[in-house]
């Protein structure tokens, strides 16, 4: 189930799967939608990305993307990937800090229903 996190100052609005936290040890992968106010630089309308936050060391990568040709991950896929990306800092008092605070607060452990 699709919830919002935070919108950004272009307007993009970053929602997270709530369904699909899962916490191991100090990783936290949580799948994210970006619906784009304005279309991207590949025409897209929305992106799904599954993110892994390492809430030990303040840091996140994309495991996985995809660009959608319409709001809310609907219409063509227009670009994807399963190859993990580098890890990069989260900054304080960015779009990626509020994602993972909010993933943080509702995360629950693998194998965990409740």
């Amino acid at each position: 189930m699709w919830m919002k996190a935070t919108e950004g100052a272009d307007g993009t609005v970053f929602y997270i799967d709530r369904d699909s936290i899962k916490k191991e040890g100090s990783l936290i992968r949580v799948w994210e939608l970006q619906d784009l106010k304005a279309k991207g630089p590949l025409e897209e309308k929305s992106r799904r990305v599954l993110v892994e936050y390492d809430s030990k060391n303040e840091r996140r990568r994309v495991l996985s993307f995809s660009f959608h040709g319409e709001s809310m991950g609907a219409g063509v896929t227009l670009k994807s990937d399963q190859t993990p990306g580098k890890w990069t800092m989260v900054a304080p008092n960015t779009t990626a800090a509020v994602v993972f605070q909010v993933a943080s607060a509702l995360k629950r452990p693998v194998g965990k229903t409740s």
